[in-house]
């Protein structure tokens, strides 16, 4: 989607403001489902019961309002903006059963669900190409995108039977790596009484949840395994190039912000006579975030060149296994936080008021793993937990630049604290429980 002023053209309105807009919106809700029974009664062989469910979608937009080689006046304000809105929710399930009622019968079951999910969206604004854009009051170039992806995923798998066996997996992976882009270009961009902002923003959710059970009445055995992973990757700037030409009556502030959020839960439940349950989920909440004023900026009041990101990774994994011969469980998760945010002056830049170079970070990262195990003679179990929280964050004046304020320079680079400067409850945080008991052993 695309709306735009291009051409060597000349826009103008005498009464009144003008906007551009560019919007795109993708809604996906899928289900899927898989089942199989299988049942033997006198005759002897194998009984064998399959359920797979598998589930993908992707999400490739290029979504762009701009101007470009153009001439635009506005006898008020002035709208360029870029819009993106995407929700993906899905349910993959899969069962199988399988029964066998004969003593010289084996019966087997498997039940395996799938989900793999993708958004790849380029949303931009810009001004570019040698254009020039006046506005009477305040201009706004703006790229926004919402992206939020969920997926649930469920597989189980039953035998019944002298000799036999289950095994259920489960898997879903979702990954948000988008770019949302605001700039100006090598073009002149004035408002004569009011404010001119170039601003980039992404909230962005990935939700991950697999759940595998598997249970063998049989002499034999049962696993069960869970993977879940979401990431956020995306990238935000809001920049002036370095032959960009900004002026306001009023304030110029270039901003990027992110408010990005992974999150991932696994469970394996496996019960039988020999047993092996096994999780592992992985959140990450990375990406790059970064605000860039180069060329030549002027304000009647106040320059803001700022970053504001928030990065929050969320990893939980259960592993139980039960064993009236021998179980083992084992549970992983991963959780990291590790953005790069980066605010720079790089060109010149003169206003009346002050000057505000800022990047201010909050991150968190939670991980809890649990791998639970027992049976009569033998057990073990494994539980790992990691969780990081490592920003680069990078504020300040490029070698070359000409900063002037009538009042103050403010650089500052915060992180996990308010606009206050107060601690805030965000951190990494790991916790491991593996706990095995063995009745006879």
């Amino acid at each position: 989607a695309q709306d735009s002023a291009e051409g060597q053209y000349d826009v103008t309105t005498t009464d009144g403001g003008m906007k551009i807009v560019a919007e795109d919106g993708a809604d996906i809700e899928a289900v899927g489902f898989a089942g199989s029974i299988a049942l033997q009664f006198a005759a002897p062989g194998v009984t064998i019961a399959i359920g797979v469910s598998l589930a993908e979608n992707d999400i490739y937009n290029d979504v762009h309002a701009y101007v470009d080689q153009a001439k635009v006046s506005s006898a008020s304000a002035f709208d360029l903006i870029t819009h993106s809105d995407s929700i993906v929710d899905v349910y993959s399930i899969a069962a199988a059963v399988s029964a066998s009622f004969s003593l010289d019968a084996v019966a087997l079951s498997g039940a395996g669900a799938n989900s793999f999910n993708t958004s790849n969206k380029t949303v931009r604004t810009s001004i570019t190409d040698g254009s020039i854009v006046d506005a009477a009051g305040d201009m706004l170039v703006q790229a926004t995108d919402i992206s939020d992806s969920y997926a649930d995923v469920g597989s189980g798998a039953f035998n019944l039977g002298l000799v036999g066996g289950s095994i259920s997996v489960s898997i879903a992976e979702q990954i948000i790596s988008n770019t949302i882009e605001s700039y100006v270009d090598n073009s002149v961009v004035s408002s004569a009484s009011g404010s001119v902002s170039v601003l980039a923003d992404s909230a962005a959710t990935a939700d991950a949840l697999t759940v595998a059970t598997s249970l063998a009445v049989s002499i034999g055995g049962a696993g069960a395994g869970g993977r879940a992973k979401s990431t956020a990757n995306i990238s935000v700037s809001a920049y002036a190039s370095d032959t960009a030409q900004l002026s306001a009556g009023n304030d110029v502030t270039i901003r990027a912000s992110s408010d990005h959020q992974a999150t991932s839960e696994s469970y394996g439940i496996a019960g039988g006579a020999l047993v092996v349950g096994g999780t592992r989920s992985v959140s990450e909440a990375n990406g790059d975030v970064h605000a860039y004023a180069g060329g030549s900026i002027t304000a009647g009041r106040d320059v803001f060149i700022l970053v504001d990101g928030n990065h929050d990774a969320d990893a939980d994994a259960t592993a139980l296994a039960g064993g009236t011969a021998a179980a083992g469980a084992g549970a992983e998760a991963l959780a990291t936080a590790s953005p790069t945010l980066q605010t720079t002056a790089a060109g010149v830049i003169n206003a009346a008021g002050d000057v505000v170079i800022e990047t201010l970070s909050q991150g968190d990262a939670e991980a809890d793993s649990y791998g639970i195990s027992a049976s009569v003679f033998a057990t073990v179990a494994v539980s790992l937990a990691t969780a990081t929280v490592s920003p680069t964050i990078s504020t300040g004046i490029a070698d070359g630049a000409r900063v002037t304020a009538g009042d103050d320079i403010d650089i500052a680079s915060y992180h996990n604290v308010d606009e206050e400067g107060l601690s805030i409850s965000k951190g990494a945080d790991a916790y491991g429980l593996a706990p095995a008991g063995a009745l006879l052993g």
